[in-house]
């Protein structure tokens, strides 16, 4: 893939992914969102140029820290150098995460 459309298809996915943990949050209940916001704090909002942080957005560690998945993939999560990359792992336990309890805005396959 060129530099450019593997941008786009980073941006795409994102913005998938953020979508999704926006449904996640308006559906959850009230008392569960509490304890991620008095534990975690918000979900910060995403930075311009994210895509240039060394570390990618603030908002998908905030995501790794408050979904219920193991602490070897929270781990390798940290070893990952490619943006994208880490995105798929946290949609891939996202969707697993709620595969049978919420409609969720899928990313398709290319």
């Amino acid at each position: 893939d060129d530099p450019v459309s593997q941008l786009e298809e980073t941006q795409k996915l994102h913005d998938q992914v953020r979508r999704n943990v926006e449904l996640w949050l308006r559906r959850m209940p009230e008392a569960a969102r509490k304890q991620i916001v008095e534990c975690c704090g918000e979900m910060p909002a995403v930075e311009h140029l994210y895509w240039t942080k060394p570390h990618g957005a603030d908002w998908l560690w905030w995501l790794a820290n408050v979904l219920p998945i193991h602490h070897l993939t929270k781990h390798s999560l940290l070893g990952m150098v490619q943006l994208q990359q880490r995105i798929k792992v946290l949609n891939y336990n996202l969707l697993r995460f709620f595969k049978d309890t919420w409609t969720m805005d899928v990313p398709k396959k290319p």
